[in-house]
């Protein structure tokens, strides 16, 4: 209580409007124990305000109240490990991303070779190819790329090409599940138990 009233009285008493007092409230739950891992679906039911409303004030609290670059990748990389493959056409990576700033932040990294993604079916599921996978895994986790590299070197199953490419669309088509842990974590125990 007491960091709510200093809060409200850092620029003078009355100087936080409305929605700046609801951005920092709802900061506050959704970074509390109880609260961090709900859905906007979950929040949006125990807050009794529609689904939109949350996502906005997400949005605002994210911008506000900063996330470090750390905590968007551990997001990045909590939805990699529930990716989806499409089974017909194995070139598209479909991405549930709830957090607007974990999009923003791949389409940003993504746009800076002219790549994309597509989220136009669903605001919160993006789908890219395997070759922007590829180059994403790269930006986000350039401490770990010779890791990777090093395991494609070393598998003991024989590929046509030890392209990443080649490779993952190798593991994809072996495997009987359209979800597959995409994750840096899950991408190193494919590797190695190859």
């Amino acid at each position: 209580m007491q960091e709510l009233i200093e809060k409200y009285l850092e620029h003078g008493f009355g100087s936080m409007n409305k929605n700046d007092f609801e951005v920092f409230i709802f900061n506050e739950i959704i970074n509390s124990q109880e609260h961090k891992d709900k859905s906007n679906y979950e929040l949006s039911f125990f807050l009794k305000i529609p689904e939109p409303k949350i996502k906005r004030l997400r949005y605002e609290a994210n911008l506000k109240y900063p996330i470090d670059e750390k905590a968007i990748k551990q997001e990045i990389d909590k939805s990699l490990s529930h990716a989806k493959v499409n089974a017909n056409t194995l070139r598209c990576i479909e991405l549930c991303l709830e957090n607007e700033v974990a999009r923003r932040y791949i389409s940003a990294i993504m746009k800076k070779e002219y790549r994309f993604g597509d989220s136009s079916f669903n605001t919160e599921i993006l789908r890219i190819t395997i070759d922007d996978y590829e180059y994403l895994l790269k930006q986000i986790y350039a401490e770990e790329e010779q890791k990777i590299e090093d395991l494609l070197k070393n598998t003991k199953k024989d590929f046509k090409s030890n392209a990443f490419k080649d490779v993952l669309t190798e593991i994809i088509k072996s495997t009987t599940d359209s979800a597959i842990n995409l994750s840096l974590s899950g991408l190193l125990t494919l590797f190695t138990t190859l």
